[in-house]
């Protein structure tokens, strides 16, 4: 057998191992789920929920790497916010997020740290999670121009919502739609999947940047009925 039939056949395989080895791996698909509630008395979010204002809100991420995580709302009346990453919130939780289990907003000196439903809001909200295994460049052009959460402006720490640098000249608007055609595309999920909740959907760009959405309606607390 001449060394040429040999030495063709052990270069193409050396060739696939390095490449195997050197390709960039795919994000195992991550996934979310919300939650209603603090501590033990938690249950989980589902599509249309009607929840009373001020409700504590969090959502519940899981993925076997290390990835980026941003987190948004939407309403007519409401505008776009910014949820996470917030630079006014602050938790022991941050971009990107480690492999495994985190729940956002994350835990302020051991206590839990939630979002509030926003009470008064008519018609619909929709709450929006992304997640890339690189930063998303047009999420984190976006944060800044969006209100945003906060739990750094009231000496108790509760949380709220606040004008970003810009002051009134800021993105996302009321009445305005979602800035983004990656938003849109994440929120028109909620008006297709069955639940909210577990594995997240590939978006259509084909990149490794994974969404879902969650549609809920909000009222006045139950102590203003």
């Amino acid at each position: 057998m001449s060394a040429r039939r040999i030495l063709l056949p052990a270069l193409a395989i050396a060739l696939g191992i390095y490449y195997w080895w050197t390709a960039p791996r795919t994000l195992v698909i991550p996934a979310a789920t919300w939650r209603i509630g603090l501590g033990t008395d938690v249950q989980q979010g589902q599509n249309y929920d009607d929840l009373p204002g001020e409700a504590p809100i969090r959502v519940s991420f899981r993925c076997e790497e290390p990835c980026y995580v941003y987190v948004f709302s939407h309403s007519s009346e409401d505008g776009t916010l910014l949820m996470f990453p917030s630079p006014s919130i602050t938790s022991d939780c941050d971009n990107p997020l480690p492999a495994g289990h985190t729940v956002l907003p994350g835990r302020r000196e051991g206590e839990e740290v939630a979002w509030r439903t926003r009470p008064g809001i008519v018609g619909l909200t929709t709450y929006i999670t992304i997640a890339a295994k690189a930063p998303v460049p047009e999420l984190d052009e976006l944060g800044p121009k969006l209100r945003r959460w906060t739990n750094t402006v009231f000496p108790d720490h509760s949380m709220g919502v606040m004008l970003p640098s810009s002051g009134a000249d800021f993105a996302g608007k009321p009445r305005q739609e979602l800035p983004l055609a990656l938003l849109r595309e994440a929120a028109a999920l909620a008006n297709v999947q069955v639940s909210p909740n577990g594995p997240m959907q590939l978006a259509q760009s084909g990149d490794e940047i994974y969404l879902s959405a969650w549609k809920v309606r909000e009222r006045k607390a139950d102590k203003d009925k």
